[in-house]
Formats: C-alpha cells, sequence, structure tokens
C-alpha cells in the first residue's frame, strides 16, 4: 500500500480540525459566539495550509497562542483518533 499525498493527508487532518467549546464555569461575557469559533476554524484552516501540520500542531497547542480564545480552542485528533494537538490541554496525551 502507498503512503497517501500530502493533499490526501491534508484532506485527514482538515476532516479532523475541529474546535471545541470548553465546558467550564465561565462567565457570559467570557463566552465565544457561533461566529467567533467559526472565525478561529476558519483561520486555523488557513494556518494549517500556510504552514504544514507540524507547525500547526504547535501553534494549536499553545495554550497561550492565537488558537486559544475565550473558551474556545483548536484541538487536532488524526485518522486514529489520536490527539495530535489540543490547546486545552497540549501535554495530556
Amino acid at each position: 500500500m502507498s503512503k497517501p499525498s500530502l493533499a490526501a493527508r491534508l484532506a485527514a487532518y482538515f476532516a479532523s480540525l475541529l474546535l471545541a467549546v470548553c465546558c467550564g464555569t465561565a462567565l457570559a461575557g467570557d463566552r465565544a459566539t457561533p461566529r467567533e469559533a467559526r472565525v478561529l476554524f476558519d483561520q486555523a484552516v488557513k494556518y494549517l495550509q500556510a504552514n504544514g501540520p507540524e507547525k500547526s500542531w504547535a501553534a494549536f497547542s499553545n495554550t497561550k497562542g492565537p488558537f486559544v480564545r475565550k473558551d474556545l480552542y483548536v484541538y487536532v485528533i488524526d485518522r486514529k483518533g489520536t490527539y495530535v494537538a489540543n490547546g486545552a490541554a497540549p501535554t495530556r496525551w
């Protein structure tokens, strides 16, 4: 079996790129809107396209970085169900 192309791998990552809304006790003013979630998602996709997986996973896992806002964070799960990036808990896995 041949190795999937970069386009196929990126498509798989895009499919698994998710935004999660943290469950917590944040104040209503600290909660993001669905529009803000979509903007963060779109920015994460553009960043991944421009910088590739390795640099993106590091950026997405940075709890102080641009991909963690209010109660939103980016996380990525590969095809095997393994976290490869998580802005809420970058070292848990």
